[in-house]
């Protein structure tokens, strides 16, 4: 996994700025905003599952009329501009805290002192001054979980403000554009509390009830949890759930931020992008928001979501999750075992 920390690393503990979203807004989950309840960013969400036929999808809706000028919560497609927004943000925001997960005392990765999310490790935390804890590895994958709980609430929070009074259009053109985004979230106000939750952001990052949240961070406690397969659970809190959230956070960062944004993706030779090809090298996505630089967008974040998701299978399909909490804490771990087992994996 490639760390590129683009966007400025005081985003990653903005107290977000809250905003009541519009009335039209889709209802697309089950959990109510005063239900206790837990978020965790891209694990078993709908985006993270794209395929190209929901793209097929996509792009018949982009090219009906007044399709750019719809407020954000009137869609509940993963590929809408406004729910790419989100998962570009958090992209960011969760390839920055696996560099400081990976890079102790380099960034603040913890929550205040006394939170009921983590305040049971504060003692710990202070002990390890700045780094992950290791000296249990059960309490270890309680803490990183708790670290995912808590900053998927904070980058929940910001984006259903920044991206509520959107229009589609609007969207789009902040995705050409990081400083503009960074400008943005690094502006909203502190003192004005959301009451739900857009599509747009739901789409990137799920929800769970407080008690089935519970039982996800009880598991990771349990005597045999980390000898279980990759493939023997959904847990989305488990190591090797972290391990593909932090490698498609780090592919989006950079294929967004990095490249996208840039004007230099590169399509290469994947079919599902051979039909954009000319369009993607020439940038003309990066030009006014229209519904075909909607759909060219689309078509690359569902490129790359799909290879990431592939590509983590293929590293992840025999792993145990101990050996997952290793690959988080060591990255490139699981690829050298498998390397001495004769297995080579791309790159990209």
């Amino acid at each position: 996994m490639r760390m590129r920390p683009l966007l400025h690393a005081a985003l990653l503990f903005l107290v977000p700025a809250l905003a009541l979203a519009p009335a039209s807004v889709i209802a697309v989950e089950a959990i109510a905003p005063h239900e206790g309840h837990l978020h965790f960013a891209f694990a078993a969400t709908r985006g993270a599952k794209v395929q190209s036929r929901d793209l097929e999808s996509f792009a018949t809706s982009a090219h009906e009329p007044g399709f750019l000028s719809l407020p954000s919560g009137a869609s509940d497609d993963p590929l809408a501009p406004c729910a790419l927004l989100a998962a570009a943000a958090t992209s960011q925001v969760f390839n920055m805290l696996f560099y400081g997960i990976i890079n102790p005392g380099k960034l603040n990765i913890f929550p205040p002192p006394g939170t009921n999310i983590m305040g049971a490790y504060d003692a710990a935390i202070a002990r390890s001054k700045g780094a992950i804890p290791r000296d249990e590895p059960g309490a270890t994958a309680d803490i990183l979980a708790r670290l995912l709980v808590y900053h998927s609430w904070g980058v929940t929070s910001m984006l259903n403000t920044l991206v509520s009074p959107l229009s589609q259009g609007e969207c789009l053109r902040i995705l050409s554009a990081p400083p503009e985004l960074e400008k943005r979230l690094s502006g909203l106000r502190a003192e004005v509390q959301v009451q739900t939750h857009g599509p747009a952001v739901d789409a990137y990052i799920g929800s769970a009830k407080r008690e089935e949240g519970d039982r996800f961070l009880a598991q990771l406690r349990e005597a045999d949890f980390l000898e279980r397969s990759s493939a023997s659970m959904s847990n989305p809190l488990a190591p090797c759930s972290l391990v593909a959230v932090f490698r498609l956070a780090a592919r989006l960062n950079e294929s967004w931020a990095g490249k996208m944004a840039q004007g230099t993706f590169e399509p290469g030779d994947r079919p599902e992008l051979a039909a954009y090809a000319d369009r993607i090298k020439g940038g003309e996505y990066l030009k006014a928001p229209s519904a075909e630089s909607a759909e060219l967008v689309a078509a690359m974040f569902a490129a790359e979501i799909g290879r990431a998701r592939e590509l983590s299978g293929l590293l992840l399909e025999k792993a145990t999750q101990r050996q997952c909490l290793e690959e988080i804490l060591k990255p490139g771990t699981l690829r050298r075992q498998l390397l001495e087992q004769g297995i080579t994996l791309p790159m990209r």
